[in-house]
């Protein structure tokens, strides 16, 4: 067989120089009734698939062009083994002629002529593979789905080259016209080959299902499979047919495949277990009860229906890409992409594959391979929303915010009704700090699905970005309607709440989310920072006790319970009690080493600890110890210098830093460097009356009491509770 284009010259074939007929069957045993497709190969008899037969209680065949219905006189051939069957009727129509389908080259063009919901139809389409040495032919032709079955594939001389055996909505592994013409010629017995069973009951064999249960012992006393011949044999009825055990299997396979489009996974399982054991040769089965057992979570078990589904047939590429998803789904990363390879490999053109591998690079934060996977995937179908969607995601992980909206605008103007979508772009439109857009995306994903409570938390945080923290508490409050068990939403209501300075509302939102998840340590951490507001430094540290517990890589938390301690020691200096005080103080350096040594580069950090070193200095200082006092202040001098080294850039910390340095400059006496420092800490925060205070009361260690006077009058302007001048 030719694995390359055909250079021959071929005449465009638009009419069907043969009959093709619409076979319409009623089940045995249910209501049910489906259609497919047939076509004469001689004046009496007509070839179709044994699927579209098997499990009938009655079957008519129908040229619909001059609505001719012919009596089925019975079977007379049949391979149960590559779904073939062959058809006498009363009749005298004009057959097809068989080509040669070892001459079909890949991108040869090709045309069915089927009954898809029993209308006739004509696909086109090309030859997109050809395997197992010619045993096998794959063809794209779109939309050639259910009612396609048994329907002739034809040649631009219009030549049937293939007979259709309900392929995915992708590709359509045909059944080569060769193999029907050995069965029309008398051949009893099937060659052994394992690799020739063709993958297609249903369109969702090629797409993402995940999968267990398993694999019942096949039965030893199955008969060898047989070519029954059109040439040596009488007719046999339907009825009588559809007893024999390997026939049987096709009915209990449909039967599955009705019991799995109910959602009946348990009970089509249980029918394809039955189908395997009176036919065991059929990769399709094992791949389709693979995909039961995934929709259960039995993944474990739906690869040992993959593995002998690709054992049947090593070349199935819906096998390959059903058993990645099952592999994904169990966390082995890395063997599902080997599988998605594999899929990709057997059919280049296979955008479910492309589609799951990206999704699978993406999990592995790979996501320039996730996005030229999902390239393939919008190349090849240019309308696929959810693919617009997921490279947005990935586009979004690799900080092209513009790029991942322009991703998410493609989507939404595919399928305007794609709430996810809006989701993903208002997240992408945060980044930019457009709160407003944002706000807008949320609104039209929750009109789209109104019980979505992540979007209700999203808005809230948009909305708590714009100050509206009203709105924000609105908006937790209905996803903690949706889910009464939403820890995320009650902590950000809770920050909301405690914005609003409703500091108890907030610790109990703070406490219902511990309730809930006693290991997020982010919760401990803001109701630490809510109970310091309420002057309970104890409770505060030992919440940031249990948020270290639980990270303790988090610096932030280290540097919170050093600013808790400090507080704590001022409280209890102030209540007299200097030996608990100057402990705290001496933790909360402690604290502050900790950070430095995790972040030797936070330059916040080294003024926490300058200032926990300035008040250990004064502690000294009041107790009369001058030399431990100096030592304190020195060392909280090189902290401070440490950190302006660093280049603080935000205006409030490089302000607290040259305060910090400057009140230790004051402990060792150096108003005048004092001063410097207190002046620039002015320039950079001029509406802090701390500052003011602290250089009055250097201006006035130098004497200097009219500018110290000024000071303590600006303080007081900007505070009143500070007091004109010290005691």
């Amino acid at each position: 067989m030719k694995n390359e284009k055909s250079d021959k010259v071929q005449q465009n074939t638009k009419e069907a120089p043969g009959t093709t007929v619409l076979l319409q069957k009623k089940y045995a045993y249910s209501s049910k009734r489906t259609t497919g497709s047939g076509f004469f190969i001689s004046t009496d008899k007509i070839a179709t698939n044994i699927h579209v037969l098997a499990g009938a209680a009655k079957v008519t065949a129908k040229y619909v062009d001059t609505e001719t219905v012919y009596a089925i006189e019975g079977i007379i051939a049949f391979d149960d083994k590559n779904d073939l069957a062959v058809l006498k009727v009363a009749a005298e129509e004009v057959p097809f002629t068989l080509g040669d389908s070892d001459t079909v080259g890949i991108g040869d063009t090709v045309y069915a002529i089927g009954y898809p919901k029993a209308q006739k139809s004509r696909g086109e389409g090309t030859v997109s593979a050809i395997r197992n040495n010619g045993k096998l032919i794959e063809l794209n032709i779109p939309d050639a789905g259910p009612g396609y079955s048994g329907a002739p594939a034809l040649n631009n001389k219009g030549e049937v080259i293939a007979i259709l055996c309900q392929g995915t909505d992708e590709f359509s592994d045909v059944i080569p016209v060769n193999r029907l013409k050995k069965l029309l010629t008398g051949t009893r017995q099937i060659e052994p080959d394992t690799s020739s069973a063709y993958p297609a009951v249903r369109s969702w064999i090629s797409t993402l299902f995940r999968s267990k249960s398993k694999l019942e012992p096949i039965s030893t006393e199955v008969s060898p499979p047989k070519f029954e011949s059109a040439a040596s044999l009488p007719v046999e009825s339907l009825k009588a047919w559809q007893k024999r055990p390997r026939i049987h299997a096709y009915i209990k396979v449909s039967q599955g495949d009705d019991k799995f489009e109910k959602g009946n996974y348990k009970g089509a399982i249980a029918a394809y277990n039955k189908a395997i054991k009176r036919n065991p040769d059929r990769a399709i089965v094992y791949n389709v009860r693979g995909i039961a057992k995934g929709n259960l979570g039995d993944f474990k078990g739906s690869i040992d229906d993959f593995d002998s589904a690709i054992r049947l047939n090593p070349e199935y590429a819906g096998a390959y890409n059903n058993r990645g998803a099952a592999k994904a789904d169990l966390g082995d990363l890395e063997g599902s992409i080997d599988d998605f390879d594999q899929a990709i490999r057997l059919k280049p053109e296979y955008t479910g594959a492309y589609k799951n591998r990206g999704i699978a690079k993406a999990d592995l934060s790979d996501f320039e391979g996730a996005i030229d996977d999902y390239d393939h995937v919008i190349k090849l179908n240019p309308e696929d929303v959810y693919t617009y969607n997921n490279r947005g995601i990935a586009k979004d992980y690799l900080d092209d915010v513009k790029g991942a909206i322009d991703d998410y605008d493609s989507a939404i103007r595919i399928d305007p009704q794609y709430a996810g979508t809006y989701n993903n772009r208002a997240l992408a439109k945060r980044k930019l700090g457009d709160f407003e857009g944002a706000i807008d995306d949320y609104d039209n994903a929750i009109k789209l699905n109104p019980e979505d409570a992540d979007v209700y938390k999203n808005r809230g945080l948009a909305k708590r970005k714009l100050g509206d923290f009203e709105g924000a508490i609105d908006d937790y409050d209905n996803a903690i309607k949706l889910n009464p068990e939403d820890i995320y939403a009650y902590n950000n209501r809770g920050i909301a709440k405690d914005y609003l300075d409703d500091v108890k509302g907030a610790i109990e939102d703070y406490d219902n989310a511990i309730r809930i998840d006693p290991q997020y340590a982010g919760t401990y951490n803001n109701r630490a920072l809510a109970k310091c507001k309420l002057g309970n430094f104890e409770g505060a540290i030992e919440d940031y006790d249990n948020a270290i517990k639980l990270n303790p890589e988090d610096t932030d938390l280290y540097n919170n319970r050093a600013g808790a301690k400090q507080e704590f020691g001022e409280s209890k200096a102030d209540q007299g009690d200097i030996e608990e005080a100057r402990g705290l103080y001496a933790e909360a350096v402690v604290d502050c080493t900790e950070v430095i040594q995790l972040e030797p580069k936070n330059a916040s950090v080294y003024n926490s600890r300058g200032w926990g070193k300035y008040l250990l200095g004064q502690f000294e200082d009041k107790q009369g110890n001058v030399t431990e006092a100096r030592d304190q202040y020195q060392e909280a001098i090189s902290d401070t210098d440490a950190a302006l080294q660093l280049e603080l850039k935000d205006n409030k910390l490089r302000s607290a830093t040259y305060h910090t340095r400057g009140a230790a400059k004051a402990g060792l006496g150096d108003h005048h460097g004092a001063i410097e420092d207190f002046d620039e800490s002015i320039r950079l925060n001029p509406k802090k009356a701390l500052l003011y205070h602290d250089r009055g009361l250097s201006n006035e260690s130098l004497g200097q009491h009219e500018a110290a006077e000024a000071d303590f009058a600006k303080a007081k302007e900007l505070d009143p509770d500070f007091e004109n001048k010290p005691s």
